[in-house]
């Protein structure tokens, strides 16, 4: 018998990301046939195949690297792409098309239809919510005028959505919203989280020989909504106190953190860079509190970040923004503790109050460990991706 053939396609480079590595080998160890279709900025092979998953690349075209990266943008128009993605479904055959997130959804729908194949949208990030909060579309006035003016992703979504076999969300908070705008019902809609996988837990007890309070944020540094200057701003306020302020990742506000750290003269920020997965994984280990400082803005609303679930893996208890869904997870699982988003005070005042309460950081930790290994795991949401997908190939 045949294998199932699974194409999966996403509009940036690849490797590496953990939710597609994570879908891939859950599908391959299932019996699934893997291809993936991306983005290709970074002078990767146009085709290659790693550990059994079949890589195709939208190549580059010209010397140019700057007008090749216009060339392949990945909007559902560009006949770049359209080619593309017609030749590699061509190609393969695939059962099933899983379109990470929404940028190129109505091409592949559109050749997906004509051949009569299922397609699955899997919306890591509410997209017309994110597209508005990054500083490099709404700082430039034809961006903003497509993007925030007239909605145009949000039209996308809409579309996209009422014409998918299904969807995947990573919190259950945005059902409510693609009810609202893109009218779906929310038996075409199923949450698969960016949860960790159960080899990731590890669980510390030495919360009571804490000298230092280590205290770290990890990802992208860049962004008003990723809270990081707030994050800076408490750092200024507790200068004087036995807490470093540890900053994994990497982004356009560092130089920002760097003047601040220079006019402010602050020893409690330190600015490790970006490390590999695995890098970071380790890393957790040596840390006390992850910190989450969004803010309360509608992309935050509608997704959740992978590193709250990778503190509580690693027992670290986690200090969030008020912003919902890590509002809910943190009171839901009584792993930490909640600030008010945007307030600088009302975090360091949260922090100062862990360091004069340090006897409870042992039980928030084991909290979190324990939700993690009982509810926000891979292997749970591993069994909600096969489901779907098997209930789809049987229609």
């Amino acid at each position: 018998m045949n294998k199932k053939s699974i194409l999966f396609v996403w509009s940036a480079d690849y490797p590496w990301d953990v939710r597609l590595e994570k879908e891939i080998n859950s599908l391959q160890q299932n019996g699934y046939k893997c291809s993936l279709l991306v983005r290709n900025t970074k002078l990767s092979p146009n085709k290659e195949c790693i550990n059994g998953l079949h890589i195709y690349r939208v190549g580059r075209f010209v010397s140019n690297s700057k007008l090749d990266k216009i060339l392949s943008f990945p909007f559902y128009i560009n006949p770049l792409w359209i080619f593309s993605i017609l030749k590699t479904v061509f190609m393969i055959r695939p059962d099933i098309i899983i379109i990470r997130d929404i940028p190129l959804a109505l091409s592949v729908q559109f050749i997906a239809k004509l051949l009569n194949i299922k397609t699955i949208i899997d919306m890591a990030e509410p997209y017309p919510c994110a597209i508005k909060v990054f500083d490099k579309y709404m700082n430039n006035c034809i961006t903003r005028f497509l993007f925030k003016t007239l909605d145009w992703y949000q039209y996308i979504e809409n579309k996209a959505c009422q014409n998918a076999n299904h969807i995947f969300i990573v919190v259950e908070d945005n059902i409510e919203r693609l009810q609202t705008h893109s009218k779906i019902s929310s038996d075409k809609i199923s949450v698969v989280s960016n949860t960790p996988e159960l080899k990731t837990l590890f669980l510390k007890d030495n919360f009571q020989e804490i000298s230092k309070l280590k205290v770290v944020y990890t990802g992208n540094v860049d962004g008003t909504f990723r809270g990081i200057m707030t994050l800076v701003e408490a750092a200024k306020l507790l200068k004087n106190q036995n807490i470093e302020f540890n900053i994994i990742g990497d982004g356009t506000y560092i130089a920002k953190i760097q003047e601040e750290i220079k006019l402010n003269n602050l020893k409690n920020i330190n600015l490790i860079g970006k490390l590999s997965h695995h890098e970071l994984l380790k890393a957790l280990e040596e840390q006390h509190i992850g910190i989450i400082p969004h803010d309360n803005s509608d992309y935050i609303k509608y997704t959740i970040p992978n590193k709250i679930f990778d503190y509580m893996a690693h027992s670290l208890p986690v200090v969030v923004s008020s912003a919902r869904p890590l509002k809910r997870i943190v009171e839901e699982t009584n792993c930490g503790y909640v600030y008010e988003a945007c307030n600088p005070q009302s975090l360091a005042e949260c922090i100062n109050y862990i360091l004069n309460n340090k006897s409870e950081l042992y039980e928030k930790a084991q909290n979190g460990y324990n939700a993690i290994k009982n509810k926000y795991n891979w292997s749970l949401d591993e069994k909600v991706l096969l489901m779907v997908i098997n209930k789809l190939l049987e229609e």
